[in-house]
């Protein structure tokens, strides 16, 4: 079993100059942990993670922990609070460099990697441009089926 055949290709993406405010809404919206930032060629150059965004030093107070996960009412926030957070941008949070892998590297390696690395999402590239993403879940699933 291969990255290819458990990858998924609908991924959400964000480039270095998405707005934080409209990072946290991506990931309430769509209910994910982590969003991939890639370039214009779409080549991946970081990531933001929901703990980039609960424990950042650059933000004065997370806006998860003002609201709770599932509950944000991005609205309600204060507007000096909503402005930062429009004003500061991926770049400002971004995680990298980011561990990827290619789309012939093996759930195995998949699994060891995420596990060594404490990783719990991977982008899949081809030719460094961004085709997927694995995160825990998928290699899971995967590894459930293998075992029926």
């Amino acid at each position: 079993m291969y990255a290819k055949e458990i990858m998924r290709t609908d991924v959400i993406r964000a480039n270095s100059e998405t707005s934080v405010y409209e990072l946290i809404n991506l990931m309430v919206e769509k209910n994910i942990a982590g969003i991939t930032i890639v370039d214009s060629q779409n080549c991946v150059v970081g990531f933001v993670t929901e703990n980039d965004l609960i424990y950042h030093k650059k933000l004065p107070v997370s806006p998860f922990l003002l609201f709770g996960y599932g509950n944000l009412e991005l609205k309600q926030m204060p507007s000096s609070y909503r402005e930062k957070l429009m004003e500061m941008r991926a770049k400002d949070l971004i995680t990298s460099p980011v561990f990827s892998v290619t789309e012939d590297i093996s759930l195995t390696k998949i699994a060891e990697l995420m596990g060594e690395k404490r990783i719990k999402q991977l982008p899949v590239l081809r030719n460094s441009k961004l085709i997927g993403i694995i995160d825990r879940r998928d290699v899971l699933k995967e590894i459930f089926r293998l075992l029926l």
